[in-house]
């Protein structure tokens, strides 16, 4: 195992390309049913004109895995990271995230830097039958 790769559950190794999410800054977030409608709104979030690369969507327990709630398979400092969360505001979503993605429902997140974006998100997640979808702001939480 080289020095960029980390194990997890299952056996399985975590690699540089599963890059631990701290903070979703500047993304709006919105959980879904299932894998299906959150292919649905990527699609829809494209056809929108944002970015494949400025949207992330994890499913399910292997989502559980990726997002790493406990910080336990990206090392020390990512441990640390979550203790802090799990102490502060942010413990509210990152309980209610892993919840859902443990129930086997999807989140979508999208990164925007303007509120006309942030708008445009939000409303092309809101068609979609979805939970909830928050805004992660460099100061604020807001549902959107």
């Amino acid at each position: 195992m080289s020095a960029k790769t980390v194990p997890k559950k299952g056996g399985a190794v975590l690699t540089a390309e599963d890059e631990f999410l701290t903070y979703p800054i500047h993304n709006v977030v919105g959980v879904f049913n299932d894998r299906d409608t959150a292919r649905a709104v990527v699609a829809e979030l494209i056809s929108h004109g944002f970015a494949e690369k400025d949207i992330v969507r994890y499913h399910g327990t292997e989502g559980e895995d990726k997002i790493d709630f406990e910080g336990t398979r990206h090392g020390t400092l990512s441990t640390m990271i979550r203790a802090l969360q799990h102490i502060g505001p942010d413990r509210t979503y990152l309980d209610r995230y892993e919840k859902y993605l443990h129930a086997g429902n999807s989140i979508v997140m999208v990164r925007v830097m303007t509120k006309g974006r942030k708008q445009s998100a939000a409303e092309v997640m809101h068609k979609h039958a979805v939970h909830r979808v928050t805004y992660f702001g460099l100061f604020m939480i807001e549902e959107v």
